[in-house]
């Protein structure tokens, strides 16, 4: 549950200019370490049979700024998060250690607090937040009033709070961790989180609401808890990352649309657990947690 932090800040053309102020794409990974991508190597010192090669986060370096000198408020996902996207100490929040826990995380970021989606939006950019969100939700009841928590919620009602309510204007997210944001819809892959049990996809299922676009889970089938088997919006746990990348292209893309700067926070899920890469590999990380 630890957090890495990569920040890349380069311009992008637009109608064969270079924009006054830079696009910005902010990425974050759970369990990763400076010396986990090699665009840190010459820092890190890893000799190259050690090193994880990761060449298209190299170029993205090269692009931009990097930056070596990096610290955090806390050791934990969530606390990490609030800080980072607030500029406030985690501990002042109510949360004091450890992470939002349990399908039901009241929203932690309050409703009058400054972020930096708000901040980069007062600036005149275009804020989208691409991932892991893990910082709480508030599920709407079936007569669209705020829910007490999960039991009385209606995945297919707006949420009453999430990333769109604080600075996000773009949002295609997971409420938490990987495998606990629901139940994994996918038939291939080893199953992760508390999908190892099996088939949890039931109508009082009590994992998450699967993929959210914006207030509304696009997971969600209207039968009670249940989310899609099937389709574009299942929650398949081993094609989260390929769909985040796809979302995080979307957003990023506008820019050759238009001159409107944008800032991209892309919140990784893996490598907390890693469904994303070398089956040996993936099985051998599984199998060890």
């Amino acid at each position: 549950m630890k957090a890495c932090l990569i920040l890349f800040l380069f311009p992008l053309l637009a109608s064969g200019q270079i924009l006054d102020r830079p696009n910005v794409i902010l990425m974050m990974a759970d369990d990763m370490g400076m010396g986990d991508t090699s665009a840190y190597q010459d820092f890190t010192g890893n000799d190259d049979d050690d090193q994880l090669h990761t060449p298209q986060m190299d170029r993205l370096a090269r692009m931009g700024v990097r930056f070596t000198d990096a610290h955090t408020p806390s050791s934990r996902c969530t606390p990490t998060r609030y800080g980072l996207l607030t500029g406030r100490y985690p501990w002042r929040n109510r949360l004091k250690y450890w992470v939002l826990f349990g399908v039901q995380g009241d929203p932690m970021i309050e409703a009058d607090r400054p972020t930096l989606a708000t901040l980069f939006r007062s600036h005149g950019y275009a804020t989208g937040m691409v991932g892991k969100w893990h910082l709480g939700l508030r599920y709407s009841r079936t007569d669209g009033s705020p829910a007490a928590g999960w039991q009385d919620a209606d995945l297919t009602k707006p949420l009453a709070d999430g990333p769109a309510d604080h600075g996000f204007d773009f949002c295609r997210y997971t409420s938490r961790s990987h495998g606990t944001s629901g139940p994994d819809a996918g038939k291939k892959g080893v199953r992760a989180g508390r999908n190892k049990k099996g088939d949890r996809n039931t109508p009082e299922q009590a994992i998450g609401p699967g993929h959210v676009h914006g207030r509304v889970s696009v997971s969600a089938n209207g039968n009670g808890k249940q989310l899609r088997k099937e389709g574009p919006n299942a929650y398949v746990l081993h094609a989260l990352g390929s769909r985040h990348s796809n979302s995080a292209l979307e957003f990023v893309g506008g820019t050759s649309r238009t001159r409107i700067p944008r800032i991209n926070h892309s919140s990784s899920t893996m490598p907390a657990t890693p469904t994303t890469g070398p089956t040996p590999r993936i099985r051998k990380s599984v199998a060890n947690r």
